[in-house]
């Protein structure tokens, strides 16, 4: 008995139907996950800019009082903040979770601190 040509091509027609179906909705879940991802770090980062802009601004205001009240004050610039602020971002993702993660962070952190205060002050100097 020889198959019906008209069923072969329907079935065929319909399986490359559900093919391609399933293969443009993996691209499309695929492409929603990396869409969210980068909003989700675009927020953080934003979120980093401001932290450090605000704290910078509170950090001078404080030492503008100290310096009129005769203290000797040092500033640091704003990227300096940026960088600490940057480097604490990274509990935002949920991965720091245990004391000791939590220790290592902020040895990092206050490690890159130091650094860039070190880099901006060297480029005073010159």
């Amino acid at each position: 008995m020889q198959p019906n040509l008209t069923l072969l091509v329907l079935i065929a027609g319909a399986v490359g139907g559900a093919a391609s179906a399933i293969i443009g909705g993996c691209f499309t879940l695929w492409n929603n996950w990396d869409a969210r991802q980068s909003e989700e770090r675009r927020q953080i980062r934003e979120l980093a800019v401001k932290v450090a802009t605000e704290n910078w601004r509170h950090q001078t205001e404080i030492g503008k009082e100290w310096a009129q009240a005769g203290a000797q004050v040092t500033l640091s610039s704003l990227d300096v903040y940026l960088i600490h602020a940057m480097s604490l971002v990274k509990a935002l993702d949920g991965s720091v979770r245990t004391p000791e993660q939590v220790a290592a962070l902020l040895r990092e952190s206050h490690a890159m601190y130091e650094a860039a205060k070190k880099e901006v002050a060297a480029r005073k100097k010159n």
